[in-house]
């Protein structure tokens, strides 16, 4: 029996398989992979809003004067999650993936040498005018 999509109904090819994803105490779901992108982007979407919802809780309690700025522990949840979702997370598979794969574009360690990608190990001149001039900090890979 061919898989079958259990969001949107479509059958694999005869060589496609599609992902078989396991949330606790549900059953598993078949998705195809335009369904599981979307899958995806709704984990991430209720992830994004509840950090963002309980950032708010915790700014309208230092607004209100309940808590004083130092205890404002919303804010670096905040501030964390996202630095660790932009920059430590693709950097550290980049590592696992063993990029940069060119030896003359490693710096130390497996490192790489363009301050656009997210391989690049320190925040100096080069990354921030980088950052600046690419209007954020560093989103991918380098084709190196």
């Amino acid at each position: 029996m061919p898989d079958r999509c259990d969001k949107c109904g479509i059958v694999a090819l005869e060589s496609q398989s599609f992902t078989e994803e396991r949330i606790p105490f549900r059953r598993p779901k078949r998705y195809c992979p335009a369904c599981h992108q979307k899958f995806h982007q709704r984990v991430y979407l209720v992830v994004v809003v509840l950090i963002l919802v309980l950032g708010t809780i915790e700014i309208g309690a230092v607004l209100r004067g309940r808590r004083e700025v130092a205890a404002f522990s919303g804010l670096w949840w905040l501030l964390i999650c996202m630095i660790q979702w932009l920059m430590i997370v693709p950097h550290e598979l980049g590592h696992a993936m063993g990029v940069p794969s060119d030896p003359s574009h490693q710096w130390h360690d497996g490192h790489c040498t363009d301050p656009r990608c997210v391989m690049y190990p320190t925040v100096d001149g080069k990354a921030i005018l980088s950052a600046v001039f690419e209007f954020g900090p560093p989103k991918g890979f380098c084709d190196k």
